[in-house]
C-alpha cells in the first residue's frame, strides 16, 4: 500500500477569511491533523476550514498498517486591504428629496481600488447602487437618492476592491425608510401644535428640514412644534438597538 497524505497547496488569503485545506477526497483513512504548534486540531478528515490569524501551517499525517504519509501546507495572511473605523447611516430630507447617507471612515488601506456601495431589500442579495474611488485612509460619503421609500427596511454594505480584484465586504448596516411603518406612530399628523411618538426601544428624536437643518433633537416622546414653521418635515427615530426609522411630519397652522 502506498499512502500520500495530502495537505492541499500554498495559499494566501486575507486575513479574517477562511480557507480549505487538506483534499475533498474521502479515501484518505488514519489521519491526523497538526497546527504549527503541534496540537492536534482534528482526525479522520481529509480535508477542513481554517481561520489562521497569522502565517502559519499545518500538518496532516496519516498511518495505515504501519505505512506512514506526512504533507504539510503554508498559509500566508496578508493584512485587510481595508480597516473601517467607523460606517453609518443616516436618513435625510433635502430639496432634491429623500435620500440615505452612507458614511464611512477607514485607518488603512493597501492597494485598494474603490468601494462599492450595495444595497438590499432583505439583507440577503445586495445590488451595487454607486461607486467611490479610493483616496487613501480618510473619510468618504455616498448619498443614496433613491432608497425605495415605501418598502420597509433597507440594508447596506460596502464591498471594497482592491487593485488584484479582491473584494471584501464590510458589515450590514440596516436602515427603516417607510412612511408607514406600523411599529411607530405619530399623533396626531398633521399637527400644529404637539405630537406623541410611540413604538419600541426609542432612543432619541429628531426633526428635521427640507435644507436638512436639525431643528429639534428630543429624547422625550412628547414633542412641541409650535414654533416650527407650516410645511413637511421628516421625523428620524433612532431606536436603542441602532435602527433609525424616519417618517414626514406635516406641520399645518
Amino acid at each position: 500500500m502506498q499512502l500520500k497524505a495530502d495537505a492541499g497547496r500554498d495559499t494566501t488569503i486575507v486575513k479574517g477569511d477562511s480557507v480549505w485545506i487538506g483534499s475533498r477526497l474521502c479515501g484518505l483513512q488514519n489521519v491526523v491533523w497538526y497546527d504549527a504548534g503541534g496540537n492536534v486540531i482534528d482526525t479522520g478528515a481529509p480535508g477542513l476550514w481554517v481561520k489562521p490569524t497569522a502565517n502559519t501551517f499545518y500538518v496532516i499525517e496519516q498511518n495505515v498498517c504501519g505505512q506512514y504519509s506526512r504533507d504539510t501546507v503554508n498559509i500566508m495572511v496578508a493584512p485587510m486591504p481595508v480597516v473601517l473605523k467607523y460606517y453609518s447611516l443616516s436618513p435625510s430630507f433635502g430639496g432634491v428629496g429623500e435620500a440615505v447617507s452612507n458614511q464611512w471612515t477607514t485607518t488603512t488601506e493597501i492597494n485598494t481600488s474603490h468601494f462599492n456601495i450595495q444595497r438590499s431589500t432583505d439583507g440577503t442579495t445586495f445590488y451595487t447602487i454607486g461607486k467611490v474611488t479610493a483616496k487613501g485612509a480618510g473619510s468618504y460619503s455616498f448619498n443614496d437618492q433613491s432608497p425605495l421609500w415605501g418598502a420597509g427596511g433597507l440594508y447596506y454594505r460596502l464591498e471594497i476592491v482592491d487593485n488584484n480584484g479582491l473584494k471584501t465586504y464590510s458589515e450590514i448596516r440596516s436602515v427603516f425608510l417607510t412612511t408607514d411603518d406600523s411599529r411607530f406612530t405619530i399623533t396626531p399628523n398633521p399637527s400644529k401644535d404637539f405630537i406623541a411618538i410611540t413604538g419600541p426601544n426609542i432612543k432619541q428624536i429628531s426633526i428635521i428640514d427640507i435644507s436638512g437643518r436639525t431643528l429639534i433633537l428630543s429624547k422625550e416622546k412628547n414633542i412641541n412644534i409650535s414654533n416650527l414653521m407650516n410645511g413637511v418635515y421628516l421625523l428620524k427615530i433612532e431606536t436603542a438597538d441602532g435602527n433609525k426609522v424616519a417618517q414626514k411630519l406635516l406641520k399645518m397652522p
